[in-house]
């Protein structure tokens, strides 16, 4: 289940990060709401980059739920599961301060519900 929600999380996520990307005008809802509107190039190409993780996260939290033969062997999947935990931690840490009410609002719950399923797939 917590695998499941990862993927679907990651999922959203992506979609958010295309539309941010192609330049959607909810720049204070993400890099800490300093670009109200459509974001500048730079933060634009951030988003697309980001795009990298999430699809990694949903290989990887995909394969954990059963949905299809994993990628990697367990080994490295039991390293990606506590890579992940970290990027969750940091996450919610950075959206908890963030100085946009709105990514903190939307933002830190998702990330602390990633972080909490994160922890329960690596222990």
């Amino acid at each position: 289940m917590a695998a499941t929600v990862l993927s679907a999380i990651a999922v959203v996520v992506s979609a958010f990060q295309i539309a941010l990307t192609s330049g959607a005008p909810w720049g204070e809802w993400a890099f800490g709401g300093q670009n109200p509107g459509v974001l500048p190039k730079s933060f634009r190409i951030t988003s697309g980059l980001s795009i990298i993780v999430y699809a990694l996260q949903i290989i990887h939290f995909g394969s954990r739920a059963g949905w299809w033969v994993p990628v990697f062997g367990e080994p490295v999947a039991s390293i990606l599961d506590w890579i992940f935990v970290a990027f969750f931690a940091l996450g919610t840490v950075m959206n908890g301060i963030s100085r946009s009410r709105k990514e903190r609002f939307l933002w830190t719950p998702v990330v602390a519900i990633s972080l909490a399923c994160a922890l329960w797939i690596a222990w």
